[in-house]
């Protein structure tokens, strides 16, 4: 999803936070117990012109450092933090 023009972070990272939470369960079956989460990532850039795939690496790469925290979250990456 792209969003032109959004200046705040917060709404970004509020609806990942959402989304993680609302899509993590647990299921029980045959005395086992298992965990379910998702991992969410964006990318927000600056004023940079940035192409389509590489907003797609930046977006993957938050995804994963999502998922090596466990899971069950989400991470923004943003230009001026240059995680990429």
């Amino acid at each position: 999803m792209f969003i032109p023009d959004l200046e705040n972070s917060h709404f970004v990272v509020n609806q990942m936070d959402e989304v993680t939470e609302a899509m993590e369960c647990t299921i029980i079956k045959k005395g086992k117990e298992y965990r379910f989460s998702v991992s969410a990532g964006a990318a927000m850039t600056g004023k940079k012109i940035h192409t389509y795939e590489d907003l797609c690496k930046y977006a993957e790469y938050a995804m994963l450092s999502a998922e090596q925290k466990g899971g069950g979250c989400g991470v923004l990456w943003k230009e001026e933090n240059n995680m990429a």
